[in-house]
């Protein structure tokens, strides 16, 4: 739901009542309990209440009655029920139940929503308000109802530019206003909440997607909609006021609000069916246009704005486009309202996100195209491997006992697994290209459709890529697109690179034929060996994920994560273990399936001289191996993987347990057992999916960061639980490191090098990884931690700050828990680079003879450091001249060839730029001068004087 005005109160005792209660039968069998509410936390009562009944049993003949003032509300068929919103003033609210002379069967009373004032925050600020929802008008002040305080976050201007809707109307708006509805449900967390919506149908209500997000349709069957919630134009209250509920009964259709393809694709509508009396409401439904709006076109929008009365704004368009309204003021509980056009037709509906002076509707032509075209099911992959075998991937690998295994072998099997790991016969293809200092052309494997014979040859391409030459990952994208040709299928590259762009085709060229593919990114190796802007970059641009693998490891744990991001719902557990020379096996480690339609459970190992199994346990007690009918299971050089369709052998939901054992081999001479490190995920496909929100910009020191993520189901509806972010952050200045070590000189030839990353890779190669440190966090999804929404819509953020203290790679672990009754997980693993800022006022600037002299520096005072010319552009401010290119010297500080005039310019200075950063001045301390100062002709006349005084002095001795 979208804004709380109440909350959720338990009754005492949870009373039953009927026949179950154990009590004597009353006279005429029926058992009646009038309910006074209790008093409101704030401003005294409550304003309304709605009840809520579980256990519900009704025998033939028996049936609930509550007396809701303005009709009566009656249940007959078991489970639980919610009645419509009760005014709880006039006296105690009657309750019945009929048991028509049924010794069995009742109805357990156990709690209620009440909607009451609401405090949240300070009121009047950005998030804080308080809340009024005196629907039945009881609590007039003055005569007038009592406006709430309105939060001001996504308020465009000084003040909230709407009026009560009654002031002034057309013909047109006076139609549209009475099709405009509140609606009121409960909503998790144990709150009240309000929308708006809009009739669109005899009984059809067009609202926002989040407004009932909940998959078991909580919102939905808990709440009603009311047409009636007005003023006089002035707050007065209507002669004859006396508002009616409908109750809503189901949620018709949903818009498509979670394409993972990208994950941030977002059409925020429903329509919900609601109860009508006999002979309809007597409202016209409003009609959805056809035609996209047009600017300079006049439109008004009408809403509940923070639960108040209905409220109307008119305004002129600035464009063709119903997002990112700029003079649209909205308030939580204006989600789901519509945007008219002067014939009081819908032009955007649902109004779903609210920021200052930037409001989004879903266009009307779009909900049009959608309910004539239902959505398909979710095609299948074309997906092209795109690997690096370059000079760099002939370094030393990371298996420990391996002697001359380079990170091409670690390659090999990261990739070997993927292949394994994508189903076959499901309609998905792979290929693959691999790259040195250009692209193979016919690639190594064309795209085929994923079949055993397939995936065989592809195996056997991936373990016959062999390091030589340079680095063209630009190329290899060419390549790899070249290979996607237009289809059916959706599209995904798999980017492996342990190195820099050194040789032609640039990243840009190859990164401009991308179109929608998604790309995810694997940087193979330390700090030194990535360009980590570059990479983090590719991936946001195309909806999809970079991550940097500092060993063989971590680089099998991601390409079995990107399997599970591309093909499947993600990571349900995802743990890194040891397992010890004297142990044969690790302990059974437990994980929560619920939902799942299907597990496949990965183990990795970093020696291929230990060989490891992998063993699930059933809630029941059974144990699946590769052996078990109806399992798949397969065995690598470093890894095994189990997939199990779910229910297997009837068990689906608890609590299911992985356990990893040692394979000793046989032989005359067994191999030795040693310790091993390995990781375990647990990939899902079914339930919802947790996926990080690409980001926006680039990042740089000094600046908040927001990690979002997406938890969400396929159909756009929203578990219920919490998320929290574990981020592993540099340490340690980078510019700072080489400048103490002063820069190694570039290695030319075959895998080139520049100065700088020669410089760090032999830092780490004598030091070990870059030190860092770890910070853990809760995200929300309340739209208060600026999460892109007004209110809770699935996804989940909030703004760190402090956290960006050094530029680097950030990997970032997200965990989701969420469920009612059986609680599941989902992890998501995502990395992105800081660059360093450069800020005025910890840089120095220095004129000398013919330029200028920086050193930069950020806010920290971190340095930028040497060889890194090209990390920013530079012009002169006004009267400089920059005359040529920048110097570097080696020392930190750069020089700009630059000329000036003295007497016009005495302060010269010039504006560095770095991208997605507002353009920085830099110019020289002013010079420090004083009036007192003694100048030459002073100390000259000074030393005369003393002279003359001496000579006087030896003539007085003289004589």
């Amino acid at each position: 739901m979208s804004h709380s005005i109440g909350r959720v109160v338990a009754v005492a005792g949870a009373p039953r009542i009927g026949p179950d209660s154990g009590g004597p039968t009353p006279p005429g069998d029926v058992w009646e309990f009038p309910f006074t509410p209790g008093p409101a936390l704030e401003g005294g009562a409550a304003r309304l209440v709605i009840l809520h009944f579980t256990g519900m049993v009704f025998p033939a003949g028996t049936h609930l009655e509550v007396d809701v003032r303005y009709g009566t509300d009656r249940f007959d068929v078991d489970g639980e029920g919610w009645t419509r919103p009760i005014d709880p003033v006039p006296g105690p609210i009657s309750i019945k139940y009929f048991s028509g002379g049924s010794a069995t069967g009742g109805v357990t009373f156990g709690e209620y929503a009440s909607g009451e004032l609401k405090t949240t925050g300070v009121p009047g600020t950005v998030d804080g308000r308080q809340t009024n929802p005196d629907f039945f008008l009881e609590f007039l002040e003055g005569g007038k109802y009592r406006e709430p305080i309105f939060e001001t976050r996504a308020r465009c201007g000084p003040t909230f530019d709407w009026e009560n809707v009654v002031c002034g109307l057309t013909a047109n708006e006076e139609a549209a206003a009475k099709a405009v509805c509140i609606i009121v449900s409960r909503d998790v967390p144990l709150i009240l909440s309000t929308c708006s919506g809009t009739l669109i149908g005899p009984d059809l209500v067009l609202t926002a997607e989040h407004c009932v997000p909940d998959p078991s349709e909580l919102e939905a069957h808990s709440g009603s909609v009311t047409f009636d919630f007005q003023t006089l134009c002035h707050g007065e209250k209507p002669p004859g006021y006396a508002p009616v509920f409908h109750k809503i009964k189901r949620v018709v259709r949903r818009g498509i609000l979670f394409d993972p393809s990208p994950a941030t694709q977002i059409k925020d509508w429903a329509i919900l069916q609601i109860e009508t009396p006999p002979g309809g409401l007597g409202i016209t439904p409003r009609q959805l246009r056809a035609t996209g709006p047009m600017m300079g076109e006049k439109v008004f929008a009408i809403h509940h704005p923070n639960g108040t009365v209905k409220k109307i704004q008119r305004f002129t368009l600035a464009a063709n486009s119903v997002a990112n309204l700029d003079v649209v003021d909205v308030c939580g509980g204006s989600s789901g309202s519509a945007l008219f056009d002067v014939n009081g037709n819908i032009i955007g509906g649902a109004a779903h996100g609210g920021t200052p002076c930037h409001i989004t509707y879903c266009a009307a032509t779009d909900i049009l195209a959608q309910l004539a075209n239902p959505p398909a099911p979710p095609a299948p992959f074309d997906v092209m491997l795109v690997m690096d075998r370059s000079g760099s991937m002939g370094s030393p690998g990371t298996s420990p006992t391996t002697p001359g295994a380079t990170k091409m072998d670690d390659a090999h099997e990261a990739a070997d697994l993927f292949v394994s790991l994508v189903r076959n016969g499901a309609g998905d293809k792979l290929g693959m290209v691999s790259f040195s200092s250009d692209a193979r052309r016919p690639p190594d494997s064309a795209l085929a459709a994923v079949n055993p014979a397939h995936k065989a040859d592809l195996t056997t391409k991936i373990n016959g890529l062999a390091p030589d030459a340079s680095t063209s990952i630009g190329d290899g994208l060419k390549a790899a697109m070249e290979s996607l040709t237009p289809g059916a299928n959706q599209r995904a590259i798999l980017l492996m690179t342990d190195g820099l762009q050194n040789t032609p085709p640039a990243i840009e060229e190859g990164e401009s034929v991308l179109d929608n593919t998604q790309l995810f990114v694997v940087g193979f190796g330390s700090e030194g060996d990535l360009d980590g802007p570059r990479m983090t970059s590719l991936a946001r641009g195309h909806g999809g994920i970079f991550s940097r693998a500092n060993d063989g490891l971590r680089l099998k744990k991601f390409f079995s994560l990107c399997f599970g991001n591309i093909f499947e719902a993600g990571a349900l557990a995802d743990p890194d273990h040891i397992l010890h020379k004297n142990e044969s096996a690790s302990k059974a480690t437990p994980f929560s399936v619920c939902e799942e339609e299907r597990i496949t459970a990965v183990v990795g190992w970093n020696d291929p001289s230990q060989t490891l199994e992998l063993a699930l346990h059933t809630p029941g007690g059974a144990t699946i191996t590769g052996a078990t009918a109806g399992v798949e299971g397969v065995l690598g050089n470093t890894w095994h993987f189990l997939r199990v369709s779910l229910p297997h052998n009837s068990e689906r939901a608890g609590t299911w347990n992985w356990q990893v054992t040692r394979i000793v081999g046989g032989g005359e001479f067994p191999p030795e057992q040693v310790d091993v490190r390995y990781f375990v995920t647990v990939i899902a496909n079914g339930g919802p999916l947790l996926q990080p929100v690409p980001a926006s910009q680039r990042y740089y020191t000094g600046d908040a960061i927001n990690p979002l993520v997406i938890l969400k189901y396929r159909n756009g509806t929203l578990p219920v639980g919490s998320v929290e972010v574990e981020i592993e952050a540099p340490n340690a200045s980078i510019g700072q490191l080489v400048a103490q070590a002063g820069l190694a000189p570039a290695r030319i030839g075959g895998d080139g090098v520049d100065p700088f990353h020669a410089t760090l890779q032999n830092i780490e190669q004598a030091r070990g990884p870059l030190p860092t440190r770890v910070v853990s966090a809760p995200l929300f999804d309340d739209g208060d931690h600026e999460d892109g929404a007004m209110e809770r819509d699935g996804i989940w953020g909030d703004v760190l700050t402090d956290l960006t203290r050094y530029e680097g790679t950030y990997t970032f672990h997200a965990r989701a828990t969420f469920g009612d009754g059986c609680t599941a997980t989902r992890e998501a693993f995502w990395s992105m680079t800081v660059e360093l800022s450069i800020d005025p006022s910890k840089t120095s600037v220095e004129p000398t003879a013919g330029g200028i002299r920086i050193t930069p520096h950020d806010v920290y005072g971190n340095p930028l450091g040497p060889g890194r010319g090209d990390r920013f552009g530079v012009s002169g401010m006004p009267g400089v001249t920059v005359t040529g290119q920048v110097k570097d010297n080696g020392d930190g500080s750069y020089t700009v060839p630059a000329s000036w005039d003295p007497g016009t310019t005495p302060q010269p200075g010039v504006i560095i730029s770095q991208p997605d950063r507002p353009p920085v001045p830099l110019v020289p301390p002013p010079a420090q001068t004083s009036g007192c100062a003694p100048s030459i002709w002073m100390w000259i006349a000074l030393g005369l004087l003393i002279i003359i005084v001496i000579l006087l002095l030896i003539l007085l001795i003289w004589h």
